[in-house]
Order: structure tokens, then sequence, then C-alpha cells
């Protein structure tokens, strides 16, 4: 007789962990996934040949440190000057530019 009753209040106990446990031990639900139709979203935008001013006044305010990248990991020499020559922007918490240099 204490088996039985150990086994139910075993079984009750279990019932309530996994009911406050919003079902966490059982196996996920499968839900369905709905699919939308409409324009992909954009992760950057197109490469524009013609650089703005915005772009150009950031690139030669970030020069220094452009410069210092390509000496340490492309070896390019002291006595380069970089120039964008296309420009690629992307929207992320603000704005990240991509630039392809001369």
């Amino acid at each position: 007789m204490q088996t039985k009753t150990f086994l139910m209040l075993f079984s009750i106990i279990v019932v309530l962990l996994i009911d406050v446990n919003d079902g966490a031990l059982a196996a996920p639900k499968l839900v369905a996934v709905k699919e939308e139709s409409s324009k992909p979203t954009i992760i950057c935008t197109a490469w524009k040949t013609n650089t703005d001013a915005r772009s150009k006044k950031f690139f030669n305010e970030n020069k220094p440190i452009i410069s210092k990248k390509l000496q340490t990991i492309h070896k390019i020499p002291t006595t380069f000057v970089p120039k964008p020559s296309k420009v690629a922007t992307q929207v992320v918490n603000g704005f990240l530019h991509h630039y392809l240099v001369k």
C-alpha cells in the first residue's frame, strides 16, 4: 500500500512541477511559421560610384585609422594615400559605411 501511495504522490508532484514550469520538461510544441511574401529585407545598399560630401567627410575624418588598418593588414606602403572610390551604407544601430578604396 505504501508503494502505491508513494507512486501516486510522486506522479502528482511531477505533474504539478511540469504545469508550473509551463511544460519546460515536455517536448516543445511545433508552431507553424507564416511566411510573408513581402519585399526582401535590404541588408546593404548597392555600391555608389558617386560619393556624396557627407561620406567623403566621414572618410577623411577616419583616414588615419583607415591608413593604419591598410598598412597592417594588407602591407600597403606608408606613402599610399587612400581615396574613396565607391561607398555603400548599411543601416544598423546607426549607419555602417563600406568603402572601396583606390
